[in-house]
């Protein structure tokens, strides 16, 4: 047998055997400690494939298993959604990037769009490695004798490689006929048994693992097509001084109306616009948030297109660069007044205090940015913003956000005497120990609400979160902490009949419940 089939062997073996601990780990559980044991058997299966195959590892991959390893693990110390999620989303861009930076190089000396374009390149790599195993990779003549074993033989590789385009082919179909949707339904219903969703669960696994095993282990030196520096800059500096010109001027109009609202108070807010000043502070937060965002590709465009062979050609965008940037901070700064607004009347929710983590790390990305540019050094601004955005990604999940969505709350009702009660009650394992406390602080109400939700959620937990493949911290601690006043929250919670159920995994945060029902006025 070849080298090169003993290899393809090998990685579709992993591939198949990660796919069965997956189905092992995370089917019918919640994420948890199950998340970093299969990451960490993925990691020892390529650090150990890469020195059976004396292929080593590029420096790059092996230090973006740092934040791999952190970002895996959050799932089994944090019960919040928002940290949850934004983990195994880092999770996955750094997967990619460890493919990205096998294949093509070192990743602190690209810019914006060909780090775009290497990410789009590892991805195809991931999803088509296997295609290439089957297809491509291993000399299966080596493996059988005889003409009926190769027939056989390739008749399975063509199932293998046919599943995914049924697959598609099947879910376009039954979006377009209900009827042919009902009639697979049934035959699914029909014909998958529980051992056989059992191997498509693995199968669907194994496929991306195997993808990752192959381009991390046998990497292929890819090189991304860039257009040439005079073909890929179309617009003069005429063009592109006036693009940032003309958004200059509309950024300096809003900065004057928002520095007189800023500091002309909640009066002259209703009586220019008739709106109450949390009505004004909703309103504008996010789309304030999302023109400031904008700015970053609309300054990395023009620096990409616009040619500056000429030393006033520098000085002129410069100063234009300049200006926008400082603009946009008053902005952000617009943004997080309103914001404050709103909270000073509402309380905290998760997905304002998520917001607000994101507006930290674009004043870093824009500060960042107007620096690489200005310095000439525009090929430093991905790895920069990359690495704020583990830092930021990382510091949500250590300043546990349900916890201080919870004090933060509790604060404000100690100040104000309003508290949503159902919404606070339905957050995370982080926050129950933080409402256990201060439950005799509420009124007797509140304080029923809560204790009802808490000892619904909390009181024992479904089969799903009990199981060691869902062994989460923040859970554990919620259910020791309600399990240990067990007898002052029943007494609290004897007035309401039954709380209303509430999953212990569920995105809450885009809600508030409080603000629903009394109309945020």
């Amino acid at each position: 047998m070849s080298d090169g089939t003993r290899s393809a062997l090998t990685v579709a073996a992993g591939g198949l055997g990660l796919g069965v601990l997956a189905e092992i780990l995370f089917h019918g559980a919640l994420p948890g400690v199950n998340v970093i044991l299969w990451v960490l058997a993925a990691a020892g299966l390529i650090g150990w494939w890469s020195r059976r195959a004396a292929t080593p590892l590029d420096r790059q991959v092996r230090l973006l298993a740092v934040p791999a390893l952190f970002f895996a693990s959050v799932p089994a110390w944090r019960d919040a959604p928002s940290a949850v999620m934004l983990s195994l989303l880092m999770l996955g861009l750094t997967a990619a990037a460890a493919v990205a930076a096998a294949q093509g190089g070192r990743l602190a000396a690209v810019d914006l769009l060909e780090f775009v374009l290497r990410l789009l390149a590892a991805t195809v790599s991931v999803v088509g490695g296997p295609l290439r195993l089957l297809a491509g990779d291993a000399a299966w003549g080596e493996l059988s004798r005889g003409e009926t074993r190769r027939t056989a033989a390739a008749v399975a590789r063509g199932l293998v490689l046919a599943l995914p385009v049924l697959l598609i082919f099947g879910m376009l179909f039954a979006s377009a006929d209900p009827v042919f949707a009902e009639l697979l339904g049934r035959a699914l219903n029909l014909h998958l048994s529980g051992a056989a969703v059992r191997l498509l669960y693995v199968l669907l696994w194994a496929w991306p693992a195997a993808g990752l095993l192959r381009a991390l282990t046998r990497p292929e030196r890819r090189e991304v097509p860039m257009p040439p520096p005079d073909i890929g800059r179309p617009v003069g500096i005429v063009e592109g001084a006036t693009v940032l010109g003309a958004v200059n001027a509309l950024f300096l109009t809003f900065v004057l109306v928002q520095v007189r609202y800023l500091f002309g108070g909640a009066a002259l807010v209703q009586e220019t616009v008739g709106l109450t000043y949390a009505e004004y502070a909703r309103r504008g937060f996010f789309e304030l948030t999302l023109a400031a965002a904008l700015v970053v590709p609309l300054l990395v465009a023009v620096d990409g297109l616009v040619p500056r062979r000429e030393p006033r050609h520098q000085r002129l965008l410069r100063g234009l660069v300049l200006a926008l940037v400082a603009q946009v901070y008053v902005t952000l700064a617009s943004a997080v007044y309103r914001m404050i607004l709103y909270q000073q009347a509402y309380g905290l929710t998760e997905l304002r205090l998520v917001v607000m983590f994101f507006l930290g790390w674009l004043a870093f990305v824009l500060a960042w940015l107007a620096f690489t540019m200005l310095a000439g050094r525009r090929e430093r601004f991905v790895a920069g913003a990359l690495v704020a955005g583990y830092v930021a990604a990382a510091a949500l999940a250590a300043a546990n956000p349900h916890g201080l969505v919870a004090r933060a709350n509790l604060d404000h009702y100690a100040a104000t005497g309003r508290f949503d009660a159902v919404y606070n009650a339905e957050l995370g394992g982080d926050a129950v120990p933080a409402l256990v406390q201060a439950l005799p602080e509420l009124s007797e109400e509140e304080r029923t609400v809560v204790a009802g939700i808490l000892l619904h959620r909390w009181g024992w937990l479904r089969p799903e979160a009990a199981s060691w493949r869902s062994w989460n911290l923040a859970r554990q601690r919620a259910a020791a902490a309600v399990a240990a006043h067990r007898l002052e929250l029943a007494e609290a919670g004897h007035r309401r009949e039954r709380a209303r159920p509430a999953a212990l995994f569920q995105p809450v945060f885009f809600t508030n419940s409080q603000a629903t029902r009394k109309g945020e006025k």
